[in-house]
């Protein structure tokens, strides 16, 4: 990649509640060519664990 500096993007919902987590993931399905079958449980449990590991991660970048 030599003098390259590589771009990183990043995707997100609008805000952190359920219903703008449940548009993001249904919305990026639907454009990938997926099918919608995810259960409202298992997208509570991916909404949760999203949020989880983005603070996280800002909280490592933040002790940086």
């Amino acid at each position: 990649m030599g003098t390259e500096q590589q771009r990183r993007f990043y995707a997100r919902p609008a805000d952190r509640s359920f219903e703008a987590y449940r548009e993001f993931i249904l919305g990026m399905t639907a454009a990938l060519g997926g099918e919608n079958d995810v259960t409202e449980e298992e997208l509570r449990e991916g909404w949760q664990e999203f949020w989880q590991k983005a603070d996280a991660a800002a909280s490592r970048e933040e002790s940086r």
